[in-house]
């Protein structure tokens, strides 16, 4: 059973833990995500990109312009919102949305914490392809 999908929205971890126990804040290179950017634009219809930064002293702050960031940033999520709504099944969206954004991810090095996708009318949803057992239980 195909469901529509009209934002995609993906977290990052934005620390991690020393091998002492320390805490340190993940820092990611503009270049790193100016590509990111250009390589959602390049498989998606995109008609917005936010990128969610954090920042210290200001909690969190958006970029709608991926030139305008700073040199590196502590990166919080990507929220993509899409030209017209795709309409796919559970597998299709892990094999064609999925898996490509987070190969690409880890070869730059950015691991994704999660990745939601967001429906016309309904809530959020994991899209790790954890719902792809329902396209089967609806399809009968």
């Amino acid at each position: 059973m195909k469901h529509k999908i009209t934002r995609i929205r993906i977290t990052f971890r934005t620390y991690y833990y020393s091998l002492t126990g320390r805490v340190f804040n993940r820092w990611v290179m503009k270049e790193q995500i100016v590509e990111t950017v250009r390589f959602l634009r390049r498989i998606l219809d995109v008609q917005e990109i936010e990128i969610v930064c954090l920042d210290r002293r200001r909690g969190e702050k958006s970029y709608y312009d991926e030139e305008k960031l700073p040199r590196k940033v502590i990166l919080g999520g990507i929220n993509v919102t899409l030209n017209k709504p795709l309409e796919k099944t559970y597998q299709e969206e892990y094999e064609e949305i999925y898996k490509p954004i987070n190969d690409f991810l880890m070869r730059m090095y950015i691991p994704i914490y999660n990745m939601w996708g967001y429906g016309e009318n309904t809530g959020c949803w994991q899209m790790d392809g954890r719902h792809i057992h329902l396209d089967r239980y609806f399809s009968r």
